[in-house]
């Protein structure tokens, strides 16, 4: 389970621009990088474009079979996409992206975005950090921790059974 990238985009009629993307592709063969970042590129740019703001959607790309695309847009026009392999949790990737929402529109004014007409690397450390805190889905949806500590409990309840019933007692 992994989050690849993580992109913030400002939906516009026509075109979205980007204002921050972070990626964690280093698994991936140096020279097929650029190919494979560009195909999230516009994977996170089309998913923008087409989702109706307040929705979250989850859209399997045809030429990545193996990945999810996350996407929400906010009522300011902000949007957040995160792309990740198919084995990531639905209920942790919504989570991540409702809580960027919120830091990223703490930090900057929704007007503040119609100054650029062009994509931007703008300065949000947080996402940096993000991408590699929540690439174990524990970490952003704790009902996924509590349902592993849950199902760890009634292992050992039904180990400590069996041994019971061995036993005779």
């Amino acid at each position: 389970m992994k989050i690849l990238s993580i992109h913030i985009l400002h939906k516009r009629p026509g075109k979205s621009i980007f204002l921050k993307s972070v990626y964690q592709i280093d698994f991936i063969n140096y020279f097929k990088r650029g190919y494979f970042q560009q195909g999230l590129v516009f994977s996170a740019r089309t998913t923008i474009d087409k989702i109706k703001k307040g929705q979250i959607n989850r859209i399997q790309p045809e030429d990545f079979p193996d990945l999810f695309v996350f996407g929400h847009v906010n009522d300011s026009n902000i949007g957040v996409v995160i792309i990740c392999d198919s084995q990531y949790p639905e209920s942790a990737a919504c989570r991540i992206i409702l809580e960027i929402e919120t830091k990223f529109t703490a930090v900057y004014s929704p007007e503040f975005f119609n100054n650029y007409s062009e994509d931007q690397d703008m300065k949000f450390p947080e996402l940096d950090v993000m991408i590699k805190k929540y690439q174990d889905p524990q970490e952003a949806d704790k009902l996924i921790k509590i349902e592993k500590d849950l199902d760890e409990i009634q292992t050992t309840l039904h180990k400590t059974m069996n041994d019971l019933m061995d036993r005779g007692e």
